[in-house]
């Protein structure tokens, strides 16, 4: 009998508990329908009003109709354009607000969305094959110190993937938006989607989506100082860093779970995490706070220094001979997945991907060593040490 409608709420806080509002913007002001002429907010074309939601809309699949309509679950702000950035599960959209109006400005027309991306058939101006964004999460821009382009237009977002025509799949997509134009962003014409087209960027690559990066919910990514990009699978409880030629560089298994800390060396699982943001030691949150590390999370920690130190589950799903080898080593596939080789400093040396009963000869150029083999497929994870003498 009700329906939840976004909006977004500014409050200056005074003292230990108290705020008052002092700007609200919300959705239900910028509403559209085209059924009943004699109703509120009517337009003979969905598609005549596009910087506007149509109260009729419903997305597919599960949930589709109960009273979480939009399903708002990010929220980000630019300070140079003053502007705000959210992100509607439901809808399969992020779209942009002004901040510059007073209250109740944002009440009338000069309220209405100045961009939006993800799904044009929302507003009339395409279909369920023009969609680009299912069930995203954690949309926010890139910094203007971030990535060095000193520009405010691109935006990141963690693209779950969910109900994806080719398949459940997740992606990281960096889409640029249009040049604004008197304060908005403007449309090509009278029937055209808000640009762009498609992503900038992606993680993984359209062309190799990973059928083993999957998250059907929460998740995020967000831009590194470096120029690389650091993503949580969020049910997985994983987080990692990748180059932007996609390379892992950094990597790290949340070892809490709903039911407390897990024993170092075991499999984590229960372990969802929300979202990984990243904090430099300068954050603002860190002044005056004690940043002395703590004690080891997991449940009868090694003491070995970490940065050597490798827990390790028993491989099953790759076979290894001769190990240790000489010269080459082989290796067969029990199951699909990814397979990398580090050194024991945790540098990458090779990586690769596997299909059941596949085998592979490695080993040619490494030097002699031990090297860990990782193991990926989906959520599980295991390593092996090989030895080269």
């Amino acid at each position: 009998n009700s329906v939840w409608c976004c909006q977004v709420t500014e409050i200056m806080p005074y003292g230990e508990n108290g705020g008052e509002v002092i700007w609200q913007w919300s959705a239900w002001d910028h509403l559209v329908q085209n059924t009943d002429s004699l109703l509120p907010n009517f337009s003979a074309s969905i598609s005549d009003a596009p910087r506007k939601f149509n109260i009729n809309y419903t997305t597919q699949g599960q949930n589709a109709f109960n009273e979480d309509w939009m399903h708002c679950n990010a929220i980000d702000y630019n300070s140079s354009l003053d502007q705000i950035l959210i992100s509607s599960a439901k809808f399969n959209e992020i779209f942009i607000i002004p901040h510059h109006l007073s209250t109740q400005e944002t009440a009338t027309a000069s309220g209405d969305l100045l961009w939006r991306y993800g799904n044009p058939q929302t507003y009339g101006r395409g279909t369920i094959e023009d969609r680009k964004l299912f069930f995203q999460h954690d949309c926010q821009w890139i910094d203007d110190t971030e990535g060095g382009s000193g520009q405010s237009s691109r935006i990141l977002v963690f693209n779950n993937g969910r109900n994806r025509p080719e398949g459940n799949l997740s992606s990281v997509d960096e889409i640029e938006t249009p040049p604004l134009q008197n304060g908005t962003y403007p449309l090509e014409d009278i029937t055209s989607p808000f640009l762009p087209e498609t992503y900038s960027w992606r993680y993984p690559e359209a062309a190799e989506l990973d059928e083993l990066f999957y998250a059907q919910q929460i998740s995020g990514a967000s831009r590194l100082p470096n120029g690389n990009t650091l993503i949580c699978n969020g049910p997985a409880g994983y987080g990692f860093e990748v180059t932007p030629e996609e390379e892992i560089v950094w990597d790290y298994i949340n070892p809490v779970t709903a039911f407390g800390a897990t024993t170092q060396g075991s499999d984590a699982g229960n372990n969802a995490v929300f979202r990984m943001p990243r904090y430099s030691t300068d954050f603002p949150g860190f002044i005056g706070r004690d940043m002395t590390p703590g004690d080891v999370i997991e449940l009868d920690s090694w003491i070995d220094n970490c940065t050597n130190d490798i827990s390790f589950v028993e491989l099953t799903e790759i076979d290894a001979y001769p190990n240790p080898f000489t010269d080459v080593v082989w290796l067969r596939f029990e199951k699909k997945g990814s397979w990398f080789i580090y050194n024991l400093e945790g540098k990458l040396i090779e990586k690769g991907s596997s299909e059941k009963g596949d085998i592979l000869k490695i080993g040619n150029g490494l030097p002699k060593g031990c090297y860990i083999l990782r193991f990926e497929n989906g959520y599980n994870t295991a390593n092996k040490t090989l030895s080269k003498i």
